[in-house]
């Protein structure tokens, strides 16, 4: 059984793909990134590897000279030029596993035609389930907008129809696209994992004595909601603690900017290799999104030992154990998010605890190499599927 793995950028399969290649599964692995991510760095055959660069220099050298001005035209132009160049250097596999992103709908037409399986893998809900939840947000917080689906997502839902199969993060995700009519038992959910040499167990003071952090590492977007986190901060006005916040900015969150002030801290973008250290300085992680298929940030927290604390929109929450390894709060909710803050605030034992079994649960459960031993049973359990039976 061999199979090729198409990614337009590198995105999370760049952390597994090794263990495809150790496995003996891989037949390509077709991404977009620098020159220098080339197979020795991925831990993979030359042969297995195609590094469909171009792309990723137009969109780069876009943001440098336009920032975001005429993205919408442009954009999809520099992706058809991956899904192009893919098609061009196709090697036939047993399986397809193609990343959905709308960047690959000739090249899913193709497979469907072909014959052989295809697994398509949503990162996000529902395209419509998304701008739904976005547009309740922009009139909760009198913003003034509405969207409609855009290109990028109306490609997607074309795509999806090609597929044979979904991988989902999440039942959060999975559901999504279930209430729009893909076929239930086609939907398979696998866990995303955390890179456990780079996030491990922090051992911070617990004591009353030093100062109690609360961090979000995200974007501060209107889909991950940090003004919730925001608002449930100032309700509880706590002694001698401190809110940071670590990511970009979209622009329409920049009237948030006056409220990082005092104990609320905003470290704007913070390179890569700085986060672990930057977590294992801080007690309690917070993502309170109103969608988010499976954030990564909270389980490379729970793996530096913090609690985490997301929303029920948040499909890494399917992976906390509520009470044990972290908190589960509805979304739009400051102050059940502020409740559990509080809670851990005042019973530092139960911090410790909390973070101790966080970091246990990563280590036991959510590597990478657990991930792919997954998606390898996977794989093998639709070679195996009688050919009657693969197509919808």
């Amino acid at each position: 059984m061999k199979i090729n793995l198409a990614v337009c950028g590198k995105f999370h399969h760049a952390n597994y793909v090794r263990f495809l290649s150790e496995a003996g599964v891989l037949n390509r692995f077709y991404y977009s990134h620098k020159w220098s991510t080339n197979a020795e760095l991925l831990g993979i055959k030359p042969a297995e590897a195609v590094n469909l660069w171009m792309k990723e220099y137009l969109l780069h050298s876009h943001i440098r000279i336009f920032n975001q001005r005429m993205a919408n035209f442009f954009y999809p132009l520099y992706q058809k030029i991956w899904e192009t160049q893919v098609r061009y250097q196709w090697s036939q596999p047993e399986i397809a596993h193609i990343m959905s992103q709308g960047t690959a709908v000739t090249l899913a037409k193709d497979i469907n035609k072909s014959g052989i399986p295809l697994i398509l893998e949503p990162v996000n809900a529902h395209p419509v389930l998304v701008t739904r939840l976005l547009n309740e947000e922009y009139e909760r917080l009198g913003l003034g907008n509405r969207i409609e689906l855009n290109k990028g997502q109306t490609q997607q839902i074309k795509e999806i129809a090609f597929a044979d199969y979904l991988l989902v993060p999440s039942d959060f995700v999975g559901k999504s696209f279930i209430d729009q009519g893909f076929p239930a038992d086609k939907v398979k959910t696998i866990p995303l994992a955390v890179d456990l040499s780079r996030f491990s167990e922090s051992k911070p003071d617990f004591s009353m004595k030093r100062a109690f952090r609360v961090i979000c590492v995200s974007q501060i977007s209107l889909r991950k909601a940090q003004i919730d986190l925001i608002t449930a901060w100032k309700m509880l006005n706590l002694p001698d603690s401190e809110l940071i916040f670590a990511g970009s900015m979209a622009d329409e969150m920049k009237f948030l900017e006056k409220e990082f002030t005092g104990n609320i801290r905003y470290l704007g973008a913070v390179p890569w290799k700085e986060i672990p250290a930057l977590l294992q300085n801080c007690d309690v992680f917070v993502l309170p999104s109103i969608e988010d298929g499976f954030g990564l940030a909270p389980i490379e927290a729970m793996a530096s030992g913090l609690p985490a604390i997301v929303t029920e929109n948040t499909g890494c929450s399917e992976q906390i154990v509520n009470g044990e390894t972290g908190f589960v709060v509805p979304i739009r909710n400051p102050a059940e998010i502020a409740a559990r803050i509080e809670k851990l605030y005042i019973d530092r034992t139960l911090l410790k605890s909390m973070g101790e079994e966080a970091a246990g649960k990563s280590r036991e459960s959510m590597g990478w190499d657990t991930y792919a031993d997954r998606l390898t049973d996977y794989y093998r359990s639709i070679s195996e599927t009688p050919p009657s039976q693969k197509k919808k």
